[in-house]
């Protein structure tokens, strides 16, 4: 939005009449017709908006400004600027008036997870690998965080802050790499990305030795940094190395040759 400003250098008051005369594909005013009262040596100000409706390389219009009752009083404003439609691109912010290309967390608690999601859109009819990059060293991630976005296909994506000390992010940009990509003639397209789950049932053998071994790793890690080890209190914590299914119970305590299992979703390979 740019401001026109008009200023009456006369010694009488001035009925200034301010139209959009070309351009309404890419320009508008809040009324097609400014009618503006401006005393002697007074100011008057009209809001002209580019809001296109295309893409063009050069989006022009012209404002048309007379004066009420002067013929010889008329001038003819310019108005130029350049549209795009971006390829791939982020829809469905939760601010968009007050915050229309970034992602606001607010205050969250040192600890605690906040949860922000947008609309990854492809507005092409190419396919598109996507990629987001962990901003500040994983206060922020993205769910999905890599994947497929066929042409003209939308996709949800999660954006969560979290952060295990005080930490303060202003005007921190977010890096995310969309290339093109082809698939070979008549094979089917599948959507993917890092987010899908499969599920498989692990034995219950396979998860308590799992179990044995993060907890192993956990002590080791613990009697580390408890030594002052250099590094060690900056090395990740042990994790299982699947996640277990949201409707599964805390797993039983299996004997030898027992069947009993848990069920586990992991990201498919």
């Amino acid at each position: 939005t740019k401001k026109l400003v008009v200023r009456n250098d006369g010694v009488l008051p001035a009925e200034v009449r301010v139209a959009l005369q070309d351009g309404e594909r890419f320009f508008r005013m809040e009324l097609p017709v400014a009618a503006l009262s401006i005393v002697p040596r007074g100011t008057a100000s009209v809001e002209v908006a580019f809001a296109p409706r295309e893409a063009a390389a050069a989006a022009l219009g012209t404002l048309a400004v007379s004066v009420n009752g002067n013929a010889f009083e008329k001038t003819v404003v310019q108005l130029a600027a350049e549209s795009y439609e971006a390829d791939v691109a982020a829809e469905d912010l939760p601010d968009p008036e007050a915050h229309p290309d970034a992602l606001v967390f607010g205050d969250v608690a040192v600890g605690e997870a906040r949860e922000v999601s947008f609309t990854l859109t492809n507005f092409t009819k190419e396919h598109r690998r996507f990629e987001w990059q962990a901003v500040e060293g994983g206060l922020v991630t993205f769910s999905p965080s890599v994947g497929h976005l066929h042409g003209g296909q939308s996709k949800r994506v999660t954006a969560v802050f979290a952060a295990s000390e005080p930490a303060r992010l202003e005007d921190v940009e977010s890096a995310c790499i969309c290339r093109k990509i082809v698939f070979a003639p008549g094979k089917a397209l599948v959507d993917w990305d890092d987010a899908q789950r499969t599920v498989r049932f692990i034995p219950a053998e396979e998860y308590e030795a799992a179990v044995a071994a993060v907890e192993a790793a956990a002590r080791t890690r613990e009697e580390a940094i408890a030594a002052g080890e250099e590094g060690a209190a900056d090395t990740p914590e042990p994790k299982l190395p699947f996640t277990l299914a949201d409707d599964q119970p805390p797993a039983p305590a299996a004997r030898r040759g027992s069947t009993a299992g848990r069920a586990s979703a992991g990201a498919p390979k």
